[in-house]
């Protein structure tokens, strides 16, 4: 979605409580919430730290922060070194997620390595089901389904073409891929002539914040 400058300094202008993460959570995990909120408040209200909408930048820095100053202390590995907790990282995930939407920014996998600390290769290889425990590939694919999710979304709703050739590229879309344009209408178009139909009415940034 593309936002204007206007929208973007009204959100400037919010203080550190609209950042506050509130998700449905198990009653262990409580304590991971409030310390990650904790650590995003203290980031927040550091003159010093930009945060900024849209900004890829400024979401990035804040993910390191909370890896650095929570994540990283969490029981996720067993003593070999190898992820044991799934039901901990799916909720790290709806965390992370929501993190990023409220910075107005599309959750990736690349970014979820940056915030968990995890090897971009480690999904990989759960996604493929190169692991014995399958609910780490079902939950792998579930944040793969969520992330083009928002880009197909947005692809459907304002034919933003990063998020074109993003799924064009990383998910296997074809030019001649059809999808309908409204649950009403029968008219359909392909990826390319969504692109063309929605050229002169993107920012000139509009393909800056796509990444994987």
């Amino acid at each position: 979605m593309g936002y204007k400058k206007d929208e973007i300094e009204a959100y400037k202008t919010i203080d550190s409580s609209y950042y506050i993460i509130d998700v449905e959570i198990e009653p262990q995990y409580k304590d991971i919430l409030d310390n990650i909120n904790t650590c995003i408040t203290n980031y927040i209200n550091n003159p010093s730290n930009i945060i900024e909408p849209k900004n890829i930048n400024s979401l990035v820095l804040l993910l390191k922060d909370i890896n650095r100053k929570v994540i990283s202390k969490l029981p996720l590995k067993d003593y070999k070194g190898y992820y044991n907790n799934i039901d901990m990282l799916n909720i790290l995930w709806d965390i992370y997620t929501n993190i990023c939407y409220k910075f107005l920014i599309k959750p990736t996998l690349l970014r979820y390595n940056i915030f968990i600390g995890i090897n971009k290769s480690t999904i990989n290889e759960w996604i493929k089901g190169n692991i014995s425990n399958k609910l780490y590939t079902e939950s792998a694919k579930k944040w793969l389904a969520e992330c083009e999710s928002t880009l197909y979304d947005e692809a459907i709703n304002t034919g933003n073409i990063g998020c074109i050739f993003a799924l064009k590229a990383n998910y296997g879309y074809r030019d001649n891929y059809i999808i309908n344009i409204t649950e009403d209408q029968e008219k359909t178009k392909t990826v390319e002539e969504i692109a063309m139909d929605y050229t002169n009415q993107l920012p000139d940034n509009n393909t800056n914040n796509i990444d994987f």
